[in-house]
């Protein structure tokens, strides 16, 4: 909840009404401030305030004036106890909500996990969508909020990944493995998973790893057309491709073949994955940063590959991922 409050919007929106005052016959003292300060709360956002800092300033200040309680009380309020617990029981019951149960927070996830991660990229995101569907249906939001959030976020990556996964060929599957060069598939100096860090994107925002930089520069050997690109061609992906003319042009144009050549079928990131595919077309660094495996690791390069393959079809194209990197 905000902070800072206008007199006019402390009147409007913290202002005792006469079933609030029924509410409050016969409490006196801090359970008094605190019952008050709960409802007009609740009221507000449609949860319980878990400490006191949660409450505007200006709104104790205005709700003790109406109770006549001075605001200092409200430091002898229990937090916790059987008093608060009766006093939210009663906000509850007056206001027509209920308490979640454990068959709730499976629902909620499952409900995020499958409307709302395509779509919504941050955490506060699902945060709010979730507030708001408890209030939506008149129910108290669990008390684990942020363990929901993370539950369905990590439901609906797996069930991305198996649902991308299972559009690939094994020879797909095959060619994008060979996108990574020994090193990088290897484990790194610190002792790390050098193929999982790359699939997380390392710590840049361009989604670049410390695996991925030190093989910067290796060449593919043999034949650049060959399906797959051989080792080292992730890094020649990933690598400045230098200043703009004829032969960057070329060169870019090649690395265009070899990615098609690998396979990718035209409706990999179709159905659900669609609409998370368009938002996160160039956020690599965050695609399954808390999810591991190599189910994980395949998707993450698979989509790499298939967004440059897909959207790019044309030499103007080409120049303009050379000049610019997207």
């Amino acid at each position: 909840m905000r902070r800072e409050w206008e007199p006019e919007e402390l009147i409007g929106s913290w202002t005792l009404l006469e079933e609030d005052w029924r509410l409050l016959a016969n409490k006196a003292g801090a359970p008094r401030l605190g019952f008050s300060l709960l409802l007009k709360f609740f009221e507000l956002e449609a949860r319980f305030p878990r400490r006191a800092s949660e409450l505007p300033p200006a709104a104790v200040r205005y709700v003790a004036s109406q109770v006549k309680v001075d605001p200092a009380l409200l430091e002898d309020y229990a937090w916790s106890g059987s008093t608060i617990e009766y006093h939210r029981a009663q906000i509850r019951a007056s206001l027509g909500f209920r308490e979640s149960t454990r068959d709730d927070e499976e629902r909620l996830t499952g409900w995020l996990a499958t409307d709302i991660c395509p779509t919504e990229l941050t955490d506060e995101g699902l945060r709010t969508a979730l507030l708001a569907r408890c209030r939506a249906e008149r129910i108290e939001p669990p008390g684990r909020v942020t363990r929901i959030v993370a539950a369905a976020r990590s439901r609906f990556e797996k069930a991305l990944c198996a649902e991308v996964v299972a559009r690939l060929s094994p020879d797909a599957v095959a060619r994008l493995e060979e996108l990574i060069t020994e090193h990088t598939l290897g484990t790194a100096d610190d002792g790390t998973d050098a193929a999982t860090d790359a699939a997380a994107g390392g710590d840049s925002a361009e989604g670049d790893s410390a695996e991925v930089d030190s093989a910067e520069g290796d060449s593919a050997e043999g034949d650049p057309a060959v399906a797959g690109g051989g080792r080292g061609f992730f890094a020649e992906l990933k690598a400045d491709p230098g200043r703009l003319g004829l032969e960057t042009l070329l060169e870019e144009i090649t690395k265009l073949s070899r990615v098609r050549a690998i396979g990718l079928p035209a409706d990999l990131f179709g159905g659900s994955a669609r609409s998370w595919q368009s938002n996160r077309a160039r956020n690599f660094r965050l695609v399954f940063s808390t999810a591991g495996g190599q189910t994980t690791y395949v998707t993450a390069f698979t989509r790499l590959g298939w967004t440059w393959g897909a959207r790019f079809s044309a030499p103007i194209d080409t120049m303009h991922f050379s000049a610019t990197g997207n």
